[in-house]
C-alpha cells in the first residue's frame, strides 16, 4: 500500500532542498535527458491524463444523467485510463458569503427547452445539489479509485448559467470585481481545509482560484494579474502542501504567474477549424438571425425549421452589468449550432480540415514548442487541462471521426515530446460526452499511450 507523506514531512523535505531542487533541477536530472527539469509532491503520479468535467459532475446529476452515480464515474475513469478529472469546485455555491456552507441549490438548464442539443449543456435540470456534499462524496470516491482532481472555479464564466435562483446569481455577481478572485480563493481555503479534515487531501493534483482567469470577469490586464497573484499567493500560504497554479487562456501570451506552481495553459491550437465557419456565420453583423434565408451559405447550412435568435435571448440568463454574461457571443454560437444540419456540418468541417490540415498541424507544433520551453525555462510542470479544436455541436462526429482522431493523436504526440505533466487531449471527453461511448478503446489507447510516452506507431 502507497504510504504518502504527511503535511510536515513533505514541508520539510521542501524546505531542506531549497526552492531549486523541489521545483528545479538537480544537477543529476540535469545530466539525463531522460529526467524532467521540475520535481513534483512524492505523492503525485508522473503523469496526469485528465478528464475534463468542469460543472457535469454535479449538473448531469439528475436520474439517469451521465453523473448521477459517481462510483460509476471513477469506475469509467479507469477503465480508460484517465487518472485524473478537472471540475468545477462551483466555490459559491459550496459556501454562503459568510463561509456557511449554502445547502441545497436548483439547478437549471441553460436555455430551457433548447439546451438539451448543446455540448456540456444538455442537463435536464429541474434536480436541487447540495454541491459541497456532493463534492465531498466525488473526493471520497476519487480516494477510493486513486483518481486525482484538479479543483478550479467557472463562476465568473458558465457556472452560474445553471442556477435556478435569480438571487443567488444576483449574490455572487454582485461582488465587485476587484474583489472576486480573493474571495473565491478564500472559498478554496476553506474547501481544502475541509478535504484535510476529511483525509482526502491526497486526491487534489492542485488547486486553481478560477478557470481561464484572463479572460472570465475580473479586471483585466496588470490588475488582472496583480490580483490573481494576490489570490494564488494566499492560497500558497495556507496550503504550502499543495501545488498553486494560475490558469490562463490567451495562447499568445508565453508565460505564467511568477507565483504559478504549475505551467497550466489551455491550448486550442486546432480552433482555426470552426473560426472560419463562425466568419461566414454569426460573426458577420450584416445577417439578421432571425431571418437568415438572404445569405447562401447559411441557408444552404441550416434546417429548414428555423428556431429565431430571439426566441433563445428571451430564455437565457443573460446579465447586461457584467463583462461575460452581458456577452451574447455564447448566445450565437447556440443558436447556429441548435439551427445546423450536423450531416452538412461535419461534411464542410470534414473537407475544411482537409484544406488547412497542415497549417492547424504547424500551429499546434508551434504552440506546444514555446510554451513548453518556457516552462522549462521556469521549471515548472506543464499542463494543458483544456484544448483541441474548440465547441462543436453536440451531435457532431466530426471530432470522433478519422480525421479527428487523427489531429488529437497528434496532440498527444506534441504532448509526450514536450514533456507535459498534466494533459487532456480534449476539453469533451467525459461520461456526458459521445466520444466517452463512442470511442471508448482509442480514448484507452490515447491515455495509455501518454502515460507510458508511446510515440503514434512507434
Amino acid at each position: 500500500m502507497r504510504r504518502y507523506p504527511s503535511r510536515r514531512e513533505f514541508c520539510s523535505v521542501a524546505v531542506g532542498a531549497g526552492t531549486a531542487a523541489v521545483w528545479g533541477t538537480s544537477s543529476v536530472a540535469a545530466a539525463n535527458e531522460l529526467q524532467p527539469a521540475y520535481s513534483l509532491p512524492q505523492h503525485l503520479p508522473r503523469k496526469l491524463a485528465v478528464c475534463s468535467s468542469q460543472w457535469a459532475w454535479f449538473t448531469h446529476s439528475g436520474a439517469g444523467e451521465p453523473y448521477e452515480n459517481l462510483e460509476q464515474v471513477m469506475i469509467g475513469l479507469r477503465e480508460r485510463n484517465f487518472n485524473a478529472i478537472r471540475i468545477d469546485a462551483a466555490l459559491h455555491l459550496c459556501f454562503r458569503a459568510d463561509g456557511s456552507p449554502r445547502g441545497q441549490v436548483g439547478i437549471r438548464p441553460p436555455i430551457p427547452g433548447y439546451s438539451h442539443r448543446f455540448k456540456c449543456l444538455n442537463h435536464r435540470g429541474g434536480n436541487r445539489v447540495d454541491v459541497l456534499n456532493r463534492l465531498l462524496q466525488f473526493m471520497e470516491l476519487a480516494k477510493k479509485y486513486d483518481i486525482y482532481v484538479i479543483l478550479s472555479d467557472w463562476e465568473y464564466m458558465h457556472t452560474l448559467w445553471f442556477v435556478e435562483s435569480e438571487e443567488v446569481r444576483g449574490e455572487i455577481l454582485s461582488i465587485p470585481l476587484e474583489e472576486r478572485l480573493i474571495r473565491l480563493a478564500q472559498h478554496m481555503d476553506r474547501l481544502v481545509s475541509i478535504l484535510k479534515e476529511e483525509g482526502l487531501a491526497q486526491q487534489i493534483a492542485w488547486i486553481e482560484p478560477h478557470n481561464e482567469a484572463d479572460i472570465s470577469d475580473f479586471p483585466l490586464g496588470k490588475e488582472n494579474q496583480r490580483l490573481h497573484t494576490e489570490a494564488v499567493a494566499f492560497l500558497r500560504e495556507r496550503h504550502p502542501d499543495i501545488l498553486v497554479s494560475a490558469d490562463l487562456a490567451v495562447i499568445g501570451n508565453i508565460g505564467t504567474l511568477d507565483n504559478s506552481q504549475v505551467y497550466d495553459h489551455h491550448m486550442y491550437v486546432g480552433k482555426e477549424l470552426y473560426e472560419e465557419f463562425f466568419r461566414r456565420t454569426i460573426r458577420r453583423q450584416d445577417i439578421d438571425l432571425d431571418d437568415p434565408w438572404n445569405d447562401d451559405f447559411l441557408r444552404e447550412m441550416l434546417e429548414p425549421n428555423l428556431v429565431p435568435y430571439s426566441t433563445l435571448k428571451e430564455n437565457f440568463p443573460l446579465h447586461p452589468e457584467s463583462r461575460v454574461y452581458g456577452r451574447e457571443g455564447w448566445l450565437r454560437t447556440f443558436w447556429i449550432y441548435y439551427n445546423v444540419n450536423i450531416d452538412k456540418f461535419d461534411r464542410w468541417v470534414t473537407e475544411h480540415y482537409e484544406r488547412i490540415k497542415d497549417q492547424l498541424w504547424e500551429n499546434a507544433a508551434m504552440y506546444y514548442s514555446k510554451h513548453a520551453e518556457e516552462a522549462k525555462r521556469r521549471r515548472l510542470p506543464m499542463a494543458i487541462t483544456e484544448g483541441g479544436f474548440f465547441y462543436a455541436p453536440l451531435y457532431s462526429r466530426f471530432e470522433e471521426s478519422e480525421s479527428g482522431r487523427e489531429y488529437y493523436d497528434y496532440l498527444t504526440d506534441l504532448a509526450i515530446k514536450n514533456d507535459v505533466w498534466a494533459f487532456a487531449f480534449s476539453t469533451y471527453n467525459g461520461p456526458e460526452m459521445p466520444v466517452w461511448w463512442s470511442c471508448r478503446k482509442w480514448l484507452t489507447e490515447t491515455n495509455r499511450r501518454f502515460l507510458r510516452g508511446i510515440i503514434k506507431g512507434s
